[in-house]
């Protein structure tokens, strides 16, 4: 919670901590500890021995390897106990047993998890998408909802003045006042001297850049072009008091006084500038500037501003108003508190112009058919907020928008029914969207929130993934952020979203592949010693096939190409490391290449370590044929190949083959492996059988598709 830090007392309620950050005003300081001496070095300090927790996927990986294990375990009890009734030495059945269990436990998984996550990472990095936290990878996966801001998310934060309002009178950007008592002069002087933004000379592009509020960077824009200087301009006035633009009023002040051009210190003309949302500096308003005079703020008056403002805002434009208040000085500096709710003058209105990001679009097509829905949540009037809603496809003209004074009638209760009607919601404060987002999470969806202002931590901390402004946002809100996006792009968020999705469906191929293959092992072991085969596979044969076709292939599936229908499927709320159709894909493959193993050693003619050869060449080159479904998640070679045409797959695919046929071949090599030699033509049929696989793997991959 923010706290008010002033005096130049040695009490703790007056010093600010070093790692702590500046909500708003300004200030000096004097530097009284440093290093491990200050508050921040201190929990620097005790933080040192607390373990970094887990993450969820870290957890759930960490789970499947110690079902994978306790499985592994059985199944290799159960066949020392096979191997040993069958007849085998108790040193050979031993050996087998354990060769089995490190065959069956996939502990390339660590690796592969690394490895994919630090190049989904990377890919996300390069696109704008910063993560923060590891866990996030995982609720990108899985996000139904983005409740995303519309300035500089949703449009592209290029703010440009295109009218101005001041005397009952329109003026467009090229036809502006010129009299030099006009109130114009005074609404300029106002969005000045009532901002924090500057203009900076970039020499890269030899223009002016804004830095600061890009909205108020369109008033220093606009003062630019009429000739104004606004550093030379700000020099000549004293800020006395700041009042920094807030959420709730939706307003900022401040009180200025004119530097005197005599010899003496006196300061004169006390000025009260304020600028905000239009409703919030009528509220604030008794009289309006017409000419040099002052005027009564009548109701007529009111209407025709208010009917200013719709037809700016039903255009999309966003409005800014501005007023002031000269003050005695004898008011200051005891009460000047009093001044700034009470009887401002009105000096007009501008209306400003911030186009949609083009891309926004085609972004929005995307997360509809990916099933995530999309909310605007903005501070902007409802008129504005349905332009742009309506413009950008977010929702239709007619469709229900919610403000901040009507979330407040309802309770909770009631907001649970209406909210899945709402896109948008208008005249919101970072409280308000904390809440909907609170609530969207009770409906058992998975949110992800943009937000850039200090007030924004709430919501960016509630939400399962807080995605904050790089550009614009402040250091709070990305401290409290899960990921920062670069470039402030709507955009960005949904190809993030899209890396997200497919790092885990990479983890997933992986985690199938490697899964496939043990389980495939450990079948045809098992079913070959009920088979009344003492030894159809030697330990050492069942090592090289995990070190060889299991790992490297694993491995080389972080590099597989992205899936180009994965925005098209439904998010899983809740991840699955293995979906059901995994799991049935893994046992089905499991199964038919037991089958295709035992078959071929009982089809070909010869002595028993001729067809162990056999099987053990077969088990190694089916591995091949799985790695090049699951390269292509399952779908067919013939539509994807040129994703065939990788390197890294190409190498992974055709090195067991390479070395298989290394070790069949070269008698030396046969003689440490403990298999016969085999003719080259023999070893290509052998190839061809293994390929048998892919037939049995279509076949599955329709079962799953029409039952699962």
């Amino acid at each position: 919670i923010p706290a008010d830090k002033q005096g130049q007392t040695s009490n703790e309620s007056h010093l600010i901590f070093a790692g702590t950050i500046v909500t708003k005003g300004r200030g000096f300081a004097r530097v009284m500890q440093t290093g491990m001496s200050t508050k921040f070095g201190q929990i620097a300090a005790s933080i040192k021995s607390i373990k970094e927790p887990k993450t969820p996927l870290q957890k759930k990986l960490e789970g499947l390897t110690r079902s994978i294990g306790l499985i592994g375990i059985t199944i290799s009890l159960l066949v020392l106990i096979l191997s040993i009734m069958s007849g085998g030495f108790y040193f050979h059945s031993f050996l087998l047993a354990i060769s089995l269990a490190v065959a069956v436990v996939p502990e390339g998984l660590q690796a592969v998890m690394t490895i994919t996550l630090a190049l989904g990472m990377r890919e996300m990095a390069k696109a704008g998408a910063i993560i923060r936290k590891l866990s996030t990878i995982e609720a990108l996966g899985s996000i139904t909802i983005i409740a995303t801001d519309k300035t500089g998310t949703i449009t592209a934060n290029k703010m440009k003045v295109k009218e101005v309002f001041v005397e009952g009178n329109t003026y467009d950007e090229g036809n502006l006042p010129h009299s030099s008592n006009h109130p114009f002069n005074k609404l300029m002087l106002d969005g000045i001297i009532c901002s924090t933004a500057s203009l900076v000379f970039v020499h890269d592009h030899g223009g002016y850049d804004v830095l600061g509020d890009p909205t108020e960077g369109a008033l220093l824009f606009l003062a630019h072009k009429i000739g104004w200087d606004p550093k030379l301009i700000r020099a000549k006035w004293e800020l006395i008091e700041e009042i920094p633009f807030d959420s709730v009023t939706k307003r900022m002040s401040v009180i200025v006084s004119k530097r005197s051009t005599s010899n003496t210190q006196h300061m004169s003309e006390t000025y009260l500038f304020s600028k905000g949302a239009p409703e919030s500096i009528l509220e604030i308003s008794k009289s309006i500037m017409i000419g040099e005079k002052e005027e009564t703020l009548t109701p007529a008056k009111i209407k025709e501003i208010e009917g200013m403002m719709e037809k700016w805002a039903s255009r999309g434009l966003r409005v800014l108003a501005f007023s002031y208040k000269k003050i005695s000085d004898s008011k200051l500096p005891g009460n000047w508190k009093l001044e700034i709710n009470n009887s401002q003058v009105f000096l007009g209105m501008v209306a400003i112009h911030d186009p949609p990001r083009p891309e926004v679009l085609d972004a929005l097509v995307k997360t509809k058919k990916a099933g995530i829905r999309v909310v605007m949540i903005t501070g902007d009037n409802p008129i504005t907020a349905e332009a742009i809603g309506v413009s950008t496809g977010i929702m239709k003209i007619g469709d229900e928008i919610l403000t901040g004074d009507q979330l407040d009638t309802f309770s909770d209760k009631d907001l649970l029914v209406t909210l899945p009607k709402v896109k948008v919601f208008a005249r919101t404060t970072p409280f308000h969207k904390a809440r909907i987002v609170r609530l969207y999470q009770e409906m058992g969806e998975v949110v992800a929130v943009t937000g850039d202002g200090v007030n924004d931590a709430v919501a960016l901390k509630t939400a399962d993934v807080g995605v904050a402004m790089g550009l614009v946002g402040t250091d709070v809100a990305r401290e409290t952020s899960d990921m920062v996006i670069t470039d402030d792009n709507f955009a960005t968020i949904v190809g993030a979203i899209e890396e997200g999705r497919n790092i885990i469906k990479h983890l997933q191929n992986a985690i199938t592949y490697l899964l496939s293959c043990n389980v495939a092992e450990a079948f045809s072991l098992v079913a070959g010693l009920l088979a009344g085969i003492p030894s159809l596979f030697y330990p050492i044969q069942l090592l090289y096939i995990n070190l060889i076709t299991d790992g490297p292939p694993a491995l080389a599936l972080s590099f597989a190409p992205k899936a180009e229908h994965i925005m098209h499927e439904l998010p899983s709320k809740k991840m699955e490391i293995l979906s059901k159709r995994n799991k049935f894909f893994i046992f089905s493959v499991g199964t038919a290449a037991t089958i295709i193993v035992l078959f071929s050693y009982f089809f070909f003619a010869g002595s028993p370590e001729f067809r162990r050869t056999i099987a053990f060449t077969i088990l190694a080159l089916i591995q091949s044929f799985i790695f090049l479904d699951v390269w292509l998640s399952h779908h067919s070679p013939k539509k994807h190949f040129k994703k065939l045409l990788s390197f890294i797959f190409l190498l992974a695919f055709i090195t067991p083959f390479a070395t298989q046929y290394l070790l069949v071949t070269f008698p030396s090599l046969a003689q440490i492996f403990k298999v016969q030699v085999l003719p080259t033509p023999f070893f290509l049929l052998l190839i061809v059988v293994s390929s048998a696989i892919l037939f049995f793997m279509k076949i599955f991959k329709a079962i799953s598709k029409w039952f699962l």
